[in-house]
C-alpha cells in the first residue's frame, strides 16, 4: 500500500514548542454544519520528533449515507490525517484532499488561509529528484510527449532509455516511480500534477519526512 505526502510552507514560520504545549493541553475546536450541527476538530497521539511534533489530526465531515424514508441522511463522518510540523513546513501523510485535510490542520496550527501554502513539484524539480536519487525507474509519465500524443506512460527500466531520453525533451515529466538510492530496497514517486510525493509500504514516516529534506525539497528550492 502507497502513502501520498503533501507539504505546506507556512510563511511566518510555527514555534513547534508551543505548538506541542498546545497539542497536549487538550486542543479541540469545533463548528457548525448545516444539517449535523457541531463538527469537533481534535488531535491525538502527539509526539515530539527531531525537527518538531508529530500528531494525528482528527476532524468531522458533513456527509451523507442511505437511509429509510423519514431518516436523516446526514451524519458526522470522522476522518484522520497524520501530520508532521518543523518550524517551516507541515507535512501530512496519506492526506485527504477530497475533504481539504489542509484546511482542518491549519485550524489545529491556528494559521488563516493565507499563511501557508502547499510545496509546488516542477518537472525541473521531478528530473533533479530522478537524476539525484533514483536507482532503478520503473515508471514515468510524460504530458505531450509528441505533437500527436496528450500523454505516455511507460514501465520497464527507463533510467538509461532513450525512449525516456526523447520524451523528456519533447514532453513535460508529470510522474516517475523508482528505488532510492538513499534508501535501498524502498521505492518513492513524485507527481507534479498533484504535487505529491509517494512512499512504499515499507517507509516510516520518520523517514518520509527525512527523504524530503535531503532529496525533495533541495530540488525544489534549488
Amino acid at each position: 500500500m502507497l502513502s501520498s505526502c503533501v507539504v505546506y510552507e507556512v510563511e511566518s514560520g510555527l514555534d513547534t514548542e508551543a505548538q506541542y504545549e498546545k497539542l497536549t493541553s487538550g486542543f479541540r475546536h469545533t463548528s457548525q454544519g448545516p444539517e449535523v450541527g457541531t463538527l469537533l476538530t481534535d488531535v491525538g497521539n502527539v509526539e515530539r520528533t527531531d525537527r518538531g511534533v508529530e500528531f494525528i489530526g482528527r476532524y468531522d465531515i458533513e456527509e451523507m449515507r442511505p437511509v429509510r424514508e423519514n431518516e436523516d441522511p446526514y451524519f458526522a463522518a470522522l476522518h484522520k490525517v497524520t501530520v508532521r510540523i518543523t518550524d517551516q513546513y507541515f507535512i501530512l501523510n496519506s492526506y485527504d484532499s477530497r475533504n481539504k485535510a489542509a484546511k482542518h490542520v491549519g485550524d489545529i496550527l491556528e494559521l488563516d488561509n493565507d499563511e501557508y501554502s502547499q510545496v509546488e513539484f516542477s518537472a525541473a524539480a521531478l528530473l533533479g529528484l530522478i537524476a539525484d536519487d533514483a536507482s532503478e525507474l520503473s515508471q514515468q509519465t510524460w504530458e505531450n510527449p509528441t505533437e500527436h500524443a496528450d500523454t505516455a506512460t511507460v514501465w520497464g527500466e527507463l533510467k538509461d532509455s532513450s525512449l525516456r531520453t526523447e520524451f523528456d525533451a519533447d514532453g513535460r515529466p508529470s510522474w516517475a516511480r523508482f528505488e532510492s538510492e538513499e534508501y535501498p530496497g524502498r521505492e518513492a514517486g513524485l507527481s507534479t500534477n498533484k504535487d505529491s510525493v509517494v512512499f512504499g509500504s515499507n517507509w516510516e514516516f520518520s523517514e518520509m519526512e527525512d527523504y524530503m529534506f535531503s532529496k525533495v525539497l533541495p530540488n525544489v528550492i534549488s
